[in-house]
């Protein structure tokens, strides 16, 4: 019986393990308590779903350049015969050929999850070169897109942006009515994905920075001008949102901490390069951006070089 190509052997794989709208944490739960029933260590991070479109996207690409390179090697036309020793064999190629460690990992987990390899890193199955903040180049340093944007024509998406540390997507389906203040300071209502919102599946409500209060009223007085049910009707696709991201995620975390009382030392969360936080500071921001893990914010949103917005 003929099998097709390798690539449609493994959406075959892939298509039963879509999750998009289900919970994750049900199923983290349902695989905590087989391992307890098998005797196998219970990873909290594996599920057997993919919950994600953005991160199915992410799999499917990453598995499809793996399979094109497994068909000039090996030969192979059924997807069963690839081995993990094959696999250890395409990482090993990738990192020698100077692949980030971002990259690795994305591959590696790719693997991992459509293939079932449990492929560890370190000193069990292969070396991989550890992700290090110092490495992430993402919204470091100016880019060439950067010149293409009027940033006049976006100011009020902008002041909004650093104001909330909002996503791409969260702010491009934000709705008017989704905004409230409560105790003086606006909040944002991120919707569950279902519903149209947040990355991760859970919504959340996000509190904007204190110090913004008065230019997020220019924004809403603004916004009402126009006729859309949304805050913003359109989205400049050259605005680098990530960048701020990080600028609400710095002052958000400098904000917090002044209102905390003096930190004890189980609440420092120390780096390895010695540069020191506040936990409780990191897990309210973290909390606030969707992430709900402190070394996100630590890794990928602090030391970002901040350039000037404001008009000219």
């Amino acid at each position: 019986m003929k099998k097709g190509s390798l690539v449609y052997q493994l959406m075959q794989i892939v298509t039963p393990m879509i999750r998009f709208g289900e919970s994750r944490k049900e199923e983290k739960k349902k695989e905590r308590e087989r391992c307890k029933k098998t005797g196998e260590i219970w990873n909290p991070t594996r599920t057997s779903g993919i919950y994600e479109s953005d991160t199915l996207k992410t799999y499917i690409k990453q598995c499809c350049i793996f399979l094109r390179w497994i068909k000039e090697k090996y030969k192979i036309r059924d997807i069963k015969k690839i081995t993990k020793e094959m696999a250890l064999e395409y990482l090993s190629y990738r990192r020698d050929r100077g692949d980030s460690a971002w990259t690795l990992q994305t591959i590696k987990s790719a693997i991992n999850k459509i293939f079932r390899f449990k492929i560890n890193v370190g000193n069990k199955d292969i070396d991989l070169p550890r992700r290090k903040k110092e490495d992430v180049v993402r919204s470091r340093v100016p880019r060439a897109h950067d010149k293409k944007i009027n940033r006049d024509n976006y100011m009020d998406l902008i002041t909004f942006l650093h104001a909330t540390g909002l996503r791409r997507n969260e702010v491009k389906k934000l709705k008017k009515k989704n905004i409230k203040r409560i105790n003086g300071v606006y909040n944002v209502i991120v919707l569950p994905k279902a519903a149209g919102g947040a990355k991760n599946g859970r919504g959340r409500v996000v509190e904007s920075l204190k110090s913004m209060q008065g230019e997020i009223d220019d924004v809403i007085r603004n916004a009402k001008k126009n006729n859309s049910e949304y805050m913003f009707p359109k989205i400049p696709s050259k605005l680098d949102i990530h960048e701020l991201r990080a600028y609400y995620a710095n002052d958000k975390y400098d904000e917090v901490v002044e209102e905390l009382p003096q930190a004890k030392a189980s609440d420092l969360y120390i780096t390895k390069d010695k540069q020191v936080y506040d936990k409780r500071a990191l897990k309210r921001v973290s909390k606030n951006m969707g992430h709900n893990r402190i070394y996100v914010i630590v890794n990928s949103y602090s030391y970002i070089k901040r350039r000037t917005w404001e008009k000219s």
